[in-house]
């Protein structure tokens, strides 16, 4: 049998050398998903580390410190958003703790109003105090059912709290309210003339 001299010349590789552009697509997308595998891999080191018992505090929401620690070794970007989310829980409980001041204050004040009112109508000390103490208990009790003691940052056990306590001496809340800064029932300021 002859040899035919076409035969190597018709040969084909079945695989093809890559082009540049192929072999730059290739590897962009190997680093892609070792990216991906390494986020995946941060994020379940982060789930499993606010999953453990004492990372965030569950009265206040707070991440503990030693838990954004270690969330700074294995992410520390995620670390600065704990230490942000930190200081937002701060502020916002800064913000109701002033709001509480603020409504307390003027708990105080309409109190020690009611009972220099009933005063001045002739009511007895002890009488005053009573009626004084009843009419604190119904404005909490107003707030409470319109809404505004909540949005003040009272829950169901302050409130209850709030509505057992009982002001036997109102004169003593004189002091309280000028330490809160607040002004008295019919207290004349320096800059008042009689």
């Amino acid at each position: 049998m002859p040899i035919d001299a076409s035969i190597p010349l018709s040969f084909r590789p079945t695989t093809e050398m890559m082009s540049p552009v192929q072999a730059l697509t290739l590897k962009d997308l190997a680093q892609r998903v070792q990216a991906q595998q390494v986020e995946t891999q941060k994020q379940q080191g982060i789930s499993q580390l606010m999953k453990q018992p004492g990372s965030v505090d569950p009265k206040t929401g707070m991440v503990a410190l030693p838990a954004i620690a270690q969330a700074a070794q294995i992410d520390p970007f995620y670390a600065f958003k704990l230490q942000d989310h930190n200081e937002k829980v701060r502020l916002n409980r800064l913000q109701i703790s002033q709001e509480q001041q603020q409504y307390d204050l003027g708990v105080k004040t309409a109190t020690l109003s009611s009972y220099k009112r009933h005063l001045s109508e002739g009511m007895s000390r002890p009488e005053a105090i009573k009626a004084a103490n009843l009419d604190r208990q119904n404005l909490i009790s107003e707030d409470d059912r319109t809404g505004r003691i909540r949005t003040a940052g009272f829950d169901d056990q302050d409130i209850k709290q709030a509505m057992g306590r009982y002001i036997d001496n109102p004169e003593g809340l004189e002091d309280d309210i000028r330490r809160q800064g607040g002004k008295v029932p019919g207290e004349m300021t320096p800059f008042q003339s009689k």
